[in-house]
């Protein structure tokens, strides 16, 4: 069984017991209420296990992915939840990879975006609320954004994968 630590702005800490070796965590607010709350993504499985600050609230695993997926749990279309997302790398240089998101209305999206050795991140890049779907190509230090109101995209060469000095 995997332990969270957690640090509270006031100080104090806590730890919970959740998730197991070889999960991801990948902690997100999936209700809404402004609090993350503490999410695996078990690749063994394709299956996300979120626990609920509510003790009310039962748990159920969420089948949203398959082995080798990278977990990137975000709010995708603004209404202040995080969606289950995967992004999904192709095995080979000439096909492209693939976001999965499952939104909270049980509708999902397949988005292609990003190449074989992009590593994603995502974040709201443009301020309108919602997480834009975001590639950092360490071959070329070439961030690759597109934007989840428009579809537009955008290329901003900056930085490079691995150099230290």
């Amino acid at each position: 069984m995997a332990v969270w630590y957690i640090y509270y702005a006031t100080g104090t800490t806590q730890s919970y017991r959740w998730g197991k070796k070889g999960d991801i965590p990948a902690p997100a607010d999936v209700s809404g209420d402004g609090r993350a709350e503490l999410i695996v993504f078990r690749p063994s499985n394709g299956y996300w296990y979120i626990r609920s600050w509510d003790p009310l609230k039962a748990f159920r695993p969420i089948a949203w992915g398959q082995k080798g997926d990278i977990p990137v749990p975000l709010d995708y279309n603004g209404d202040g939840k995080a969606e289950l997302a995967v992004y999904r790398r192709r095995a080979d240089a000439q096909s492209f990879s693939h976001w999965y998101i499952r939104y909270s209305s049980k509708s999902s999206e397949d988005i292609t975006w990003g190449e074989v050795s992009d590593t994603p991140i995502s974040r709201d890049m443009d301020g309108d609320g919602r997480d834009d779907l975001i590639t950092f190509r360490g071959t070329t230090g070439e961030w690759w954004i597109r934007y989840s109101s428009t579809g537009a995209f955008q290329t901003i060469t900056w930085g490079q994968w691995g150099i230290y000095r």
